[in-house]
């Protein structure tokens, strides 16, 4: 994953107001906890804070983790709107929350990171060793939500794609949709043109984050019908471009059965979702707690769990996390 990071899915980012007005995340613990010495077994537990990166994806990370924390008897609540991958790594550091959950490239970019090998494991590996104590990170989920690049049906058949191999032969005949970031960096177009000789005719970029934590808030139920459309995909299918550069979390990918291009060379960075934690506040149950969401969740839960946020009868990140929850067992 020449590394490609997440970027783009681009999904419009709407009014993170929305979000604050939802009671069911306004509960977070008051004021700004300072960094405490290691739990041992004595002493009372102090809550842990789950903080959410400012999409809507992260809020319901943040519900589940924090969900199953509260059911291991660990009190725990959620700090919605942290921000995005710098802003939740201060708010770990400076002891305002405890735990974040993350993604592996995107983290690994965060802490400075980088990486010739974009395998899972070198991926982890390599954010190890950025992380300065008392931060930590706990296993990794077999889900992800990274960056693919899509085409439409009539694309892949009209240039016979099905690999990013294959889009580097016509690269040069298309024009791209994506995050305005995507183009700059060594994990986005760069990577392209590194691992297949991509360089597109023009890139259309847009003014929001790639990557996972550049998702879309909560939809904002006041918007416009395509609104809630990433620009990169309304282009898409528009046919302003050709290309595309998403998340592959995202529902519209099979709603408007887009063809995903197999990165055959790895070029873009891996982005499993992956717990970081003030290792000095976890006792051992909360740990298992946490361990367990991110073995049990899968890719497609997080399809289902983006899809089921949106529409005309969307569910709060909450009432999603819960309902997950009870299905998989982790809570009663």
């Amino acid at each position: 994953m020449a590394p490609l990071r997440p970027s783009a899915v681009v999904r419009t980012v709407m009014a993170a107001a929305v979000l604050a007005c939802l009671p069911a995340f306004t509960a977070c613990t008051p004021g700004q906890p300072t960094p405490s010495p290691a739990v041992t077994s004595g002493a009372p537990q102090r809550p842990v804070v789950v903080g959410a990166l400012d999409t809507a994806e992260g809020a319901v990370l943040a519900e589940l983790y924090s969900g199953a924390l509260r059911s291991a008897g660990v009190p725990s609540s959620v700090k919605l709107n942290v921000g995005g991958r710098a802003a939740t790594l201060e708010a770990l550091r400076s002891g305002r929350v405890q735990l974040v959950p993350a993604y592996t490239g995107s983290l690994l970019e965060a802490l400075g990171g980088t990486t010739k090998d974009t395998g899972d494991d070198a991926v982890k590996s390599g954010i190890s060793a950025a992380l300065r104590k008392p931060l930590a990170v706990l296993d990794a989920s077999g889900a992800q939500d990274r960056e693919v690049v899509v085409v439409t049906k009539v694309t892949a058949e009209k240039y016979q794609l099905k690999t990013l191999e294959d889009l580097g032969k016509v690269c040069s005949q298309t024009v791209f949709a994506a995050a305005a970031d995507f183009s700059g960096g060594a994990y986005g177009s760069q990577a392209l043109k590194n691992a297949y000789s991509c360089t597109p005719k023009r890139v259309l970029t847009y003014g929001m984050k790639s990557g996972p934590d550049g998702g879309p808030s909560l939809p904002n139920p006041d918007a416009q019908p395509d609104a809630a459309l990433p620009q990169p995909l309304k282009s898409l299918l528009e046919d302003e471009a050709q290309v595309a550069v998403l998340l592959s979390t995202d529902p519209a990918i099979t709603d408007n059965d887009l063809v995903v291009l197999e990165d055959n060379r790895r070029a873009l960075l891996p982005e499993q979702v992956v717990p970081v934690v003030d290792e000095g506040v976890l006792p051992d149950r909360a740990r298992d707690a946490v361990n367990n969401v991110s073995r049990t969740l899968t890719a497609d839960d997080l399809v289902a769990m983006n899809r089921a946020i949106r529409g005309d009868q969307a569910r709060t990140p909450h009432e999603v996390a819960v309902s997950w929850l009870k299905e998989r067992g982790i809570t009663g």
